[in-house]
Parts: C-alpha cells; sequence; structure tokens
C-alpha cells in the first residue's frame, strides 16, 4: 500500500524519517498540524482540479472530510 493510493493511511517511523530527511513539511494542508508516526492522514490528488493552484496536499484525520 502506498500513500498515492488516495486512501488513510497511519503514517509509520519509515515515511516520517523521509520527510525529515528532505527537510520538507510533512503536515495537513488545511491546518498547523504536523504529522508523527501513528496519525492518520491522506494524500489529496488535486493536479487535475481547475482552478485549484496548489497542487497535491495531505490532510490529517480531523480534515479529512466528503468536501475535500
Amino acid at each position: 500500500m502506498s500513500f498515492t493510493d488516495r486512501q488513510p493511511f497511519v503514517v509509520d517511523d519509515k515515511q516520517h524519517a523521509a520527510f525529515t530527511r528532505l527537510k520538507k513539511r510533512f503536515g495537513c494542508s488545511l491546518c498547523p498540524k504536523e504529522f508523527k508516526s501513528g496519525d492518520t492522514a491522506r494524500w489529496v490528488y488535486a493536479n487535475d482540479t481547475p482552478g485549484l493552484g496548489c497542487g497535491n496536499f495531505f490532510v490529517c484525520q480531523e480534515h479529512d472530510t466528503p468536501d475535500v
């Protein structure tokens, strides 16, 4: 299973470490939450969404609603 399958996933140590190594923010794009191991997150594919200039992003479990 990969986060790019667009299903909710539980962040593991390996994923968290990879983002830390890359010095990339690994958190919800709709709130200031930074993910840590054990958090539930989901990757949202938005590149083909007309008028949405933000590209792909992650959301936390709290903000993962049907509207996203």
